[in-house]
């Protein structure tokens, strides 16, 4: 029986059951929130072929940070109004991401997902900041800032080498504030 067992999770495991994961909060407890980290920790061993989280919720989802940065096959995150407990795992996430779509607020997102610098095509930087560090995104070819700061053009030029398509909308002026 038990070898029975081990096949079934080695079969799972190999066959890449779930691809897409959207976690969007409803009424959420503290316990609901718990179990979904538990879920996502203990998925992560047999996550072969997700490759699609996106999680939209309410800033006290902070249990929910290690689970996320555990995985190891993503490629593709969106992380809109989750708060800074899961936003700071950015930088120790285990997989190298293809696109994402952050909402961090004033945070540098440039410096969140520095892990992610040479394989990141794909970026969305809402409520965000993509400033002052000299790191290089080679591959990214599309670029979308909505309700962001203004970058200063010399580091966006530098940081995206191989920028194609910038979609900007709501660009906050820093210099200008009242």
């Amino acid at each position: 029986r038990r070898s029975e067992s081990i096949d079934k999770a080695e079969s799972t495991r190999r066959s890449g059951f779930l691809r897409h994961l959207s976690i969007r909060p409803r009424m959420y407890t503290f316990g609901t929130i718990t179990g979904l980290a538990s879920f996502l920790t203990q998925f992560a061993p047999y996550a072969c072929g997700f490759c699609h989280l996106e999680v939209v919720g309410e800033p006290w989802m902070s249990n929910l940070g290690p689970a996320i940065a555990s995985l190891q096959t993503l490629k593709h995150l969106k992380l809109w109004d989750c708060g800074l407990p899961i936003v700071q795992v950015l930088p120790t996430m285990s997989s190298h991401l293809t696109s994402a779509s952050i909402s961090a607020r004033w945070h540098n997102i440039l410096q969140l997902l520095q892990r992610s610098c040479e394989t990141l095509q794909s970026l969305t930087c809402l409520q965000g900041r993509l400033v002052g560090h000299k790191i290089e995104y080679p591959r990214v070819h599309r670029l979308s800032l909505d309700n962001t700061e203004m970058p200063d053009m010399v580091d966006l030029v530098h940081s995206f080498p191989g920028l194609r398509v910038l979609i900007v909308s709501d660009i906050l002026d820093m210099d200008h504030r009242t």
